[in-house]
């Protein structure tokens, strides 16, 4: 088993932390690996493609290793579960915006979107355990 898995609970952990001290921004941040982290081990795991793996691919597709997981773990989704791929396709959406937002915009980060991070980025490694793992 990766320490992935491990890291993503870490950070599902420290994103609850950081929110219970008003650290909003940071708290989103760690939602988001959490949920990241997750999709990487998933990608080794369960669909075969080791993590060196997965760096080829990412430089022969000339892409970010974010967008690279994001886009294999949807095509698994939309193969496995049709109706459950708009719920990941939207929250995964969303987690990301959140995200970007809260590391390299000059952005006010409030309670509401720290919350919400971290509700869609549970509700969404709930989803990949549950379907996936």
């Amino acid at each position: 088993m990766s320490y992935l898995k491990r890291k993503s609970e870490f950070n599902d952990e420290a994103a609850q932390l950081l929110f219970d001290k008003s650290l909003y921004a940071p708290s989103i941040h760690c939602a988001y690996y959490s949920c990241f982290q997750l999709i990487k081990h998933i990608i080794q795991d369960k669909l075969g493609v080791s993590f060196k793996a997965q760096d080829k691919e990412i430089r022969a597709f000339n892409t970010t290793a974010h967008v690279y997981a994001l886009s294999k773990i949807k095509k698994k989704v939309k193969e496995v579960d049709r109706p459950g791929f708009i719920f990941v396709n939207r929250r995964l959406g969303d987690l990301r915006e959140f995200r970007i937002n809260s590391d390299y915009n000059d952005l006010q980060i409030d309670s509401e979107l720290s919350e919400k991070a971290i509700r869609y980025a549970r509700d969404l490694n709930s989803y990949f355990i549950n379907k996936l793992l």
